[in-house]
C-alpha cells in the first residue's frame, strides 16, 4: 500500500512485516535472496502493488484493462525511477520481474539504462542496474533473437552501467517454505556487492539457487551470448552429476 518512496531495511524482521509477510511478493522474495547472500546495507522500493502482479509468465502478455502486465510494470518504474533518481543509495539497482527478452512491446532494458546514466549525471555516483531474464526453457529461436536484438548493438559506452543475465533457478531460502523459481538478476546483484571491488563475479556459485531451470546451453551458444555482453548462468560439471546449489555465472559482462 505503501509506493514511491524508498525504504531502507534496517531491521530485516520489520522489513519483512512492511511488505505484509507476504511469500508471494517478489518483492520480498528478492529481499530475503539478497539478505541471505550477505546484502545488509539495503533499500527497497514497492513500485506497484501486488493487485497489479501477475505470477504465471505466460499470462503476462495477456491485455487486462487495457494493458498487459509489463505495460503497467513499465509505466510504474517510469515513476518509480524518477524519484529515485535524486538519491545517492542506489549503487546497484535491480528491477524485480523487469526482463530482458519477451516482454512484448516494452523495452526495460534502455528504460533501465537510462535511469543508471541519469543517476549518475545528477548525483556524480555511478548506478550499476542488473536485469533477468524470464524464459523458462529457452530454445534456440529465443536465444538466437536475444543474440541479435539491436538494442545491444546500439548500446553506446552507458552500457558499462547495465548487465543482463541470462537463465533462471529454483531459489530455495530458510524464511519460505517452499522453493520458487527466480531469474539470477538479485544473487548477481548481491555477489557483485559482497565480493571484492578487484575480483570478477564469473564463476561464483550462487549460494541460494539449488538447480538451474532447462537444458544446458551448446558451446557454440555460449559463445555467441557472451560475444553479444548476455551473462549466462550455467550449471557446473558437478551440477552435471546430480549436485545440487552449482549454478555459476559465466561471464560478468
Amino acid at each position: 500500500d505503501v509506493m514511491y518512496e524508498p525504504y531502507q531495511v534496517v531491521n530485516i524482521q520489520e522489513a519483512v512485516n512492511f511488505l505484509g509477510a507476504n511469500s508471494r511478493s517478489p518483492l520480498l522474495r528478492a529481499l530475503l535472496e539478497a539478505y541471505n547472500s550477505g546484502c545488509k546495507d539495503m533499500w527497497i522500493y514497492p513500485a506497484a502493488p501486488m493487485s497489479e502482479y501477475v505470477e504465471t509468465i505466460s499470462d503476462r502478455l495477456t491485455v487486462s484493462g487495457g494493458k498487459t502486465f509489463y505495460q503497467r510494470y513499465y509505466d510504474r518504474l517510469t515513476s518509480a525511477y524518477a524519484q529515485l533518481v535524486q538519491w545517492d543509495c542506489n549503487e546497484i539497482v535491480v528491477p524485480v520481474e523487469a526482463v530482458f527478452y519477451d516482454a512484448g512491446d516494452v523495452d526495460f532494458v534502455n528504460q533501465l539504462l537510462d535511469f543508471c546514466a541519469e543517476a549518475f549525471a545528477t548525483t556524480g555516483l555511478v548506478s550499476l542496474g542488473v536485469i533477468g531474464t524470464r524464459i523458462v526453457a529457452p530454445s534456440s529461436t529465443s536465444i538466437n533473437a536475444m543474440i541479435a536484438d539491436e538494442r545491444i548493438s546500439n548500446i553506446t559506452a552507458g552500457g558499462n552501467f547495465l548487465m543482463i543475465v541470462m537463465g533462471e533457478g529454483i531459489v530455495n531460502l530458510p524464511q519460505i517454505s517452499t522453493t520458487f523459481i527466480s531469474t539470477f538478476a538479485v544473487q548477481t546483484a548481491a555477489l557483485m556487492a559482497t565480493s571484492s571491488l578487484g575480483r570478477s563475479v564469473a564463476g561464483l556459485k550462487f549460494p541460494y539457487i539449488s538447480s538451474v531451470v532447462g537444458s544446458d546451453y551448446s558451446e557454440d551458444q555460449l559463445e555467441l551470448l557472451t560475444q553479444a555482453k548476455i551473462n549466462p548462468v550455467v550449471r557446473s560439471k558437478r551440477a552435471k552429476r546430480g549436485v545440487a546449489y552449482e549454478a555459476k555465472l559465466l561471464t560478468d559482462n
